[in-house]
């Protein structure tokens, strides 16, 4: 397992690491999200307006 990219972060449990598996490798999440607010969250995230839309939508069927 690759060590976590923020020096900062806890070290992740070994079932953590088993249950998050290959989703979150590589991935860049910004230390402090503004969870609060989902369009400024998102924004943080790089996640796109449509490609939300379109997973809320497969989501909410």
């Amino acid at each position: 397992m690759r060590e976590a990219a923020d020096p900062w972060a806890p070290p992740a449990s070994t079932d953590a690491k088993r249950s998050w598996g290959p989703l979150t490798e590589g991935l860049n999440i910004p230390r402090d999200p503004d969870l609060g607010n989902r369009a400024k969250a998102l924004e943080q995230l790089n996640v796109k307006p449509r490609g939300h839309a379109a997973i809320v939508g497969a989501v909410s069927c």
